[in-house]
């Protein structure tokens, strides 16, 4: 079967690929027809309106350049660092006049002096605040000093071909399976201590601390999964377009079929499922977690006896 869409006359026999053209956050041109394509899928596969509405649930879109989001944090992101955002400041810029950009410039300067003296202050209030930021940083950061990558911009070394091909072979029937393993390969790898960016902060609570945008930042369980989610599917769509020479036709085809399932994962996490399976991923992740975690102090505390002895 060829599916065709009706919207721009994109065709494919594969449905993944003609589900994943339907559901990318940018609209196609509207070539053929001016038709949305929650209805597309819906004529091709007859999706029930309850599914749509989960799917379109709080989606975001930007006010610049209306680009779509599913998160409002990647909206908020996005809108920071928009490219037409920076069209339109750079036009009215050269719309102002030199002597009122002048004033500008001035105002900028005077507020940075100010937030400079703000700072000096604050160094002598005492230590306190000091010491509670260096808590924080340590449920997250090594001592040794080493540079903690922001979730999304991992280092990916490990994720050579045959780690991806020994990931499916064993995982590739289970997204659940395979998305834990993927959080031991790429966050919880003692050989990249970079990538360990995030942590268990209250163990009572369940809340996550991830490292998002230079910052430790906490999220209830849904939402910090969510985002692990939805980072991790990014993680292994670029390696099935990295890896395409180097996997058989095969190993291909369960790769995407556990990406997918993965995509359907973030749904149910997105509409705040009471699915088991659900509940019983979020102890798993979080044990796993609080065991990584404990192995770090351990280590901690052998380095810190040897030194003792040394002296």
């Amino acid at each position: 079967m060829i599916y065709e869409c009706l919207r721009c006359g994109y065709n494919t026999k594969l449905k993944s690929d003609f589900k994943k053209h339907l559901n990318i956050l940018k609209l196609c041109d509207a070539i053929l027809i001016d038709i949305m394509p929650d209805d597309i899928m819906e004529i091709y596969f007859r999706k029930d309106e309850e599914e749509l509405k989960v799917k379109n649930k709080e989606r975001g879109e930007c006010k610049i350049c209306r680009k779509r989001f599913i998160y409002k944090n990647s909206k908020e992101k996005h809108e920071m660092k928009c490219k037409m955002r920076k069209e339109i400041i750079d036009n009215i810029i050269n719309k102002i006049d030199d002597k009122k950009l002048d004033m500008i410039i001035d105002m900028q300067s005077n507020q940075m002096q100010m937030k400079e003296r703000v700072r000096r202050m604050n160094k002598y209030k005492g230590i306190d605040g000091i010491i509670q930021n260096i808590e924080t940083q340590n449920n997250i950061e090594t001592q040794n000093n080493i540079m903690i990558l922001n979730v999304g911009s991992e280092n990916l070394e490990m994720l050579k071909p045959h780690v991806i091909k020994d990931l499916i072979h064993t995982h590739g029937r289970n997204e659940i399976n395979f998305f834990i393993n993927s959080i031991n390969l790429v966050n919880l790898n003692k050989k990249y201590k970079e990538n360990n960016n995030i942590s268990l902060t209250d163990k009572k609570h369940h809340i996550l601390g991830i490292k998002d945008n230079g910052d430790l930042k906490e999220y209830e369980d849904s939402e910090g999964i969510y985002l692990l989610c939805n980072n991790h599917i990014d993680i292994h769509e670029s390696k099935l377009n990295d890896f395409k020479n180097e996997l058989t036709e095969i190993q291909k085809k369960k790769y995407n079929k556990v990406i997918e399932k993965m995509e359907e994962l973030l749904l149910l996490l997105d509409s705040e499922s009471n699915d088991k399976r659900i509940k019983d991923m979020f102890k798993r992740i979080k044990r796993k977690i609080m065991i990584y975690q404990n192995n770090l102090k351990k280590l901690e505390m052998q380095g810190n006896g040897k030194k003792k002895n040394e002296k």
